[in-house]
C-alpha cells in the first residue's frame, strides 16, 4: 500500500488530543538491530607483564572462601527441599561458583534480559556454555543464604544475608 508521497513505509502519527493540523509524519526503516556488544580482545599487556602477585580470581578467594560458598550450596538445597521435596535441585559447590561467575559477567555485558544470554540471536557464550538456561534458572529461583525457618526476623533486618555478610566481614579484616 503506497501512500501519496510514495514511501511504503511512512506512518502517520497523531498526538492524542490534537486537532488534524497537528499531524506528523515519522518515516521507519527497516534498520537491523545489533542485540549483542562484540566482546573486544584484550590489547594491554598481559598479566605476567604487569607483575601481579597473583590472578584476580584468588583476590575474589580471599573475600568469598570455599566454606561460604559450600554454606550457600547447601542452603540452597535445604531451600529447594522445604519448597518442593519432589523437586530438588541438588546443587554443588563448583554450580555455584558459575552461577556467580555468570552473575558477575552479566552485570558487566548488560543485556536487558537473562534469558537473551541462551538465545539463537544473542547467545553469549561465556554465559550459555558454563551452564544451560534451565538449570542456571532454577539455581536462580532457589539459591538462598541463610535458613528462613531458624532466623530471627523481628531483630535483624538483613536476616537473609548475615550468615554471607559475617563471613564477609570477617575475611575483610
Amino acid at each position: 500500500m503506497e501512500e501519496e508521497d510514495g514511501y511504503k513505509n511512512r506512518r502517520q502519527v497523531r498526538a492524542i488530543g490534537m486537532g488534524q493540523r497537528n499531524k506528523k509524519t515519522l518515516v521507519w526503516s527497516n534498520v537491523p538491530a545489533q542485540m549483542t556488544r562484540p566482546i573486544f580482545p584484550w590489547k594491554g599487556d598481559s598479566a605476567e607483564n604487569l607483575n601481579f602477585p597473583d590472578p584476580a580470581i584468588s583476590y575474589f578467594k580471599r573475600l568469598v572462601d570455599n566454606s561460604m560458598i559450600s554454606d550457600i550450596a547447601n542452603q540452597t538445597n535445604l531451600h529447594s527441599t522445604q519448597k518442593d521435596p519432589h523437586k530438588l535441585i541438588d546443587v554443588s559447590k563448583s554450580e555455584i561458583e558459575q552461577f556467580i561467575s555468570t552473575l558477575l559477567f552479566m552485570s558487566i555485558y548488560g543485556l536487558p534480559c537473562t534469558e537473551m544470554y541462551w538465545g539463537s540471536e544473542t547467545r553469549i557464550s561465556q554465559v550459555a556454555d558454563v551452564m544451560s538456561r534451565n538449570r542456571w534458572q532454577a539455581i536462580k529461583t532457589n539459591i538462598h543464604l541463610n535458613d528462613n525457618s531458624t532466623s530471627d526476623r523481628t531483630t535483624d533486618k538483613l536476616f537473609k544475608l548475615r550468615p554471607f555478610i559475617d563471613s564477609l566481614s570477617n575475611n575483610l579484616q
